[in-house]
């Protein structure tokens, strides 16, 4: 494939990146986020993306008009719950979904 650009022609690869939010993810992901269970307990290891894919499925199925959904996660610390917050947010901002922050309860026995 080529262009032309300023009377010169330069080559260019196809864009091969996928389309569509469910090419993002792997398929251990896909298998999380499609799964029925309501409640999911994972043991995991660190930066396999669990965390995000986690917060995409939080926001896919509670931000849809009319859902009363509460969601409640529990984190190893106050700064993984912030930072899956954020996550959330992003998601929520990548999806077009509407989000503010409408407050947060920390349980520390």
């Amino acid at each position: 494939m080529q262009h032309l650009t300023n009377n010169t022609i330069v080559p260019t690869l196809p864009d091969h990146r996928p389309q569509g939010i469910h090419n993002f993810f792997l398929p251990y992901q896909l298998r999380f986020i499609n799964g029925p269970s309501r409640k999911r307990i994972v043991e995991k290891s660190r930066q396999v993306g669990i965390s995000l894919t986690a917060a995409y499925d939080l926001v896919r199925k509670t931000s849809p008009a009319g859902s009363s959904s509460d969601t409640w996660v529990s984190s190893r610390d106050g700064f993984q719950a912030q930072l899956f917050g954020q996550d959330c947010a992003n998601w929520a901002r990548l999806l077009h979904k509407a989000a503010g922050p409408l407050g947060h309860v920390l349980i520390d026995p």
